[in-house]
Order: C-alpha cells, then structure tokens, then sequence
C-alpha cells in the first residue's frame, strides 16, 4: 500500500492540476506510518522533510491569508504551486509510527518539532506517547507519563476536549 500510494503522490506532483495538498501527502504518510516495511520510519521523516520543504515555497504576497488552511497557492511561472504545511495530524501520525515501533524518544522528538513549528499537539497526541511508554519495560517509564501529562496541561489552550 505505501508504494502504490508513493506512486499516485508522484503522479500528482507531476501534473499542475492535480497537485497535491497537506491531506494528499498526510494520506500517504499514513501508510508509510502503518506499514511494516524496513524502511517505513526512513520514508514517513522523508514525507516530513518534503512537507516542510514545500511549506517554505510559500510566496507571502500570493498566498491565500486563511490561517485554516493548510494548502495555499502561490505566484509561480503562470501556475498555482501547492504549498504544502504539515498539519497536527501530521505529526500525531508520525508519533504513533514511533510507538508502534518502541521508538519512544524518536516521538519525543517529534513533539518537540511541534513545539518549534508551533503547532500545539491535541490530547490524543500526547496520550498515544503516554501509551507507549506505559507499555514499555523502560524504568522511567512512570516519570515520562508524568512529564509528558504535565506539558499537556501547560500546553493545551482550553479548547481540547479531552481536559474538559
């Protein structure tokens, strides 16, 4: 699945008319993130990488100001180029595909990225890290649920349902 999906993501990259937006590539990530192919993780950071590499080809005078979107268009040679934003989904899929692998510090690492790209993680982000490392055998897994549940209360802007 995470090939033929690479595949279709190439082939709307190559057509102007149907580029791809954030849910294209988030679609994509998904089955990256759910496979289990060797080289799942390798190519899941991949999709990140290019997400945010198109995310900085956004031209400020043509892009559209709705700050709800996550797909803008921007001036380009007389086309519209996609500029593609990664998302909270985005790195809420990427934090699963880490704990799905035992890879609890890698997510860790992303809700840190998350942070630097101010996209404040929803409470189900922070529960699917807390969740693995409560099923982890690490012995300071107690100590990183409770740190990780404390940034969700210092983080979270009262408009998650989750803490209400």
């Amino acid at each position: 699945a995470p090939l033929k999906a690479t595949e279709l993501l190439q082939l709307m990259k190559e057509d102007p008319e149907s580029a791809p937006d954030s849910k294209a590539y988030n679609t994509v990530l998904t089955a990256w993130a759910k496979s289990h192919r060797d080289d799942a993780m390798e190519q899941s950071f991949a999709l990140l990488d290019e997400m945010l590499s198109l995310s900085k080809n956004e031209h400020p005078a043509a892009a559209d100001t709705d700050t709800t979107t996550t797909t803008t268009t921007a001036a380009g040679a007389g086309r519209g180029v996609k500029v593609v934003t990664p998302t909270e989904y985005t790195y809420q899929t990427l934090v699963n595909a880490c704990v799905m692998r035992g890879e609890l510090k890698r997510g860790e690492d992303v809700l840190n990225e998350m942070d630097r790209a101010n996209i404040i993680p929803d409470a189900q982000t922070y529960f699917i890290l807390m969740k693995g490392w409560k099923e982890s055998n690490d012995p300071n897994a107690e100590a990183k649920i409770e740190e990780i549940l404390m940034r969700m209360v210092q983080t979270q802007d009262g408009n998650n349902e989750y803490l209400h």
